[in-house]
This record gives C-alpha cells, sequence and structure tokens, in this order.
C-alpha cells in the first residue's frame, strides 16, 4: 500500500507509478491510496496510469475543512488498511506520513517505510513545527528514506531516528560517493557521476549546481545547462 498526497505527475509520484507497475508485474498486489483525488497547478493526473501499471487505486476525499476532513482521511485510511492488510506501507510528503502513522499504530507488523523528501526546516515548509511536537509520530516508521546527506541530518536530529533506520537514496541513484555530498573541486580528468537530483535546492542540501554542473557543462557538454534537473 502507498500513500500520497495526490495523483499529481510530480517526479516522486513518476517514480513511484514505475516502482507499482515493477510490483505487479512480479505478482503482487498494489494499492495507491491519495490523499485527494483533486490535482492542482495544472499538473497532470496520472491515476488512470495506475490502472494501465495494474495497481487499484483509492482516494481520501472528505467533506469539512481543516483538521476536521483531514482526521476524516485518516480514518478512510484505516478502514481501506484493515480490510487490506498491508505486508508494506509506504507513505511520501508529511501528510500522508502522518495519516500513515495511524495505520502503523493499528497494524504494527506492518512495515513502514517513509521518505524524507526534503529538510522540512523554517522558511521552507509551513508547518515545521509539527516535528518538534508530533515527531514521534514519525519515529513509528521502520524506516525513512532521505534523498540526501542533508535530508538524512535533518531527519536523524528533528525526528531522532536511529541512523541504522535511515538510508539515502539520491532521487533514484542507490549510492554516490559521499564527496558529493560537499563542494569539491573536481579535476579534469576525475571521472563523472552523472544521474537525476531533480530540482537542485537548499532544502534538499543542493543549493549550489551552478558551479559544479557549469564546469560539467564547460568540459563535457554543448547543451545550455537545465536548472530544472531534466
Amino acid at each position: 500500500m502507498y500513500v500520497v498526497n495526490s495523483f499529481g505527475a510530480g517526479g516522486a509520484e513518476r517514480h513511484l507509478l514505475a516502482l507499482a507497475g515493477h510490483m505487479v508485474r512480479v505478482g503482487n498486489s498494489v494499492l495507491v491510496v491519495a490523499l485527494t483525488g483533486t490535482v492542482l497547478g495544472g499538473t497532470k493526473n496520472i491515476a488512470d496510469d495506475f490502472v494501465t501499471a495494474g495497481a487499484q487505486i483509492a482516494t481520501l476525499d472528505r467533506a469539512g475543512v481543516g483538521w476536521l476532513r483531514d482526521a476524516g482521511r485518516w480514518f478512510g485510511l484505516c478502514k481501506l488498511a484493515r480490510a487490506w492488510v498491508p505486508d508494506v506501507l509506504y507513505s511520501h510528503l508529511p501528510r500522508a506520513d502522518f495519516a500513515a502513522s495511524f495505520v502503523k499504530r493499528m497494524l504494527p507488523d506492518t512495515l513502514w517505510i517513509s521518505t524524507a523528501h526534503a529538510a522540512y526546516i523554517k522558511g521552507v515548509y509551513s508547518g515545521y513545527w509539527v516535528f518538534r511536537w508530533l515527531g514521534w509520530n514519525w519515529r513509528l516508521a521502520d524506516h525513512i528514506v532521505a534523498v540526501s546527506g542533508h535530508a538524512q541530518r535533518w531527519v536523524l536530529e528533528v525526528l531522532r531516528l536511529p541512523k541504522a533506520r535511515t538510508s539515502i537514496i539520491y532521487h533514484g541513484i542507490a549510492k554516490l560517493p559521499a564527496a558529493l555530498e560537499k563542494r569539491t573541486a573536481i579535476p579534469g580528468a576525475h571521472p563523472f557521476v552523472v544521474g537525476c537530483l531533480a530540482r537542485y535546492e537548499p532544502r534538499k542540501g543542493y543549493g549550489h549546481a551552478d558551479q559544479g554542473d557549469g564546469h560539467g557543462m564547460r568540459k563535457t557538454s554543448r547543451r545550455p545547462f537545465d536548472d530544472r534537473g531534466q
């Protein structure tokens, strides 16, 4: 069971679509649950793509506003989980994580894996204060995958998870040299590691794309640098 905010086609949702399709092909039953069926900002709705990939889908839209609406979604997710009894529960982004934490309390034997998409700090995430008061909900997770060392340090310091229950997957790259966690002058003969790092943002620990990639562009590419991570 995968829990996301919506079926909007963000980078993580596209990764999830590929993962869900693979899980179905190797014989697993997959349910993808979105807290809302509404997709904002003109983003493509990929709910039908999940169905085409063989996954089941559900949305948790409820009447009401604010916490009342959210509580309805938490109840709806728990009802689905009780009927489904998933072996693995995966959640992405804080609202989905918080909803998943109720399922983990109800079904403690279900393995819950969450992602730290960024360091959710003041000036970056409006609900940053939630983690100081309700961090114990995230400590219920069996494992949290961070998208960078910067995000992992936030998990260790703010959520206070043991390091053994965290890991880093760099936006789809299983492992990168530790040297790439800090700005390093790369000699012309040094081998390059190329991959998808999504958006370069300070909240993810990648605030210096122009310094590193400018060098790579001059040495290795005729294409203009694309700071969207495409």
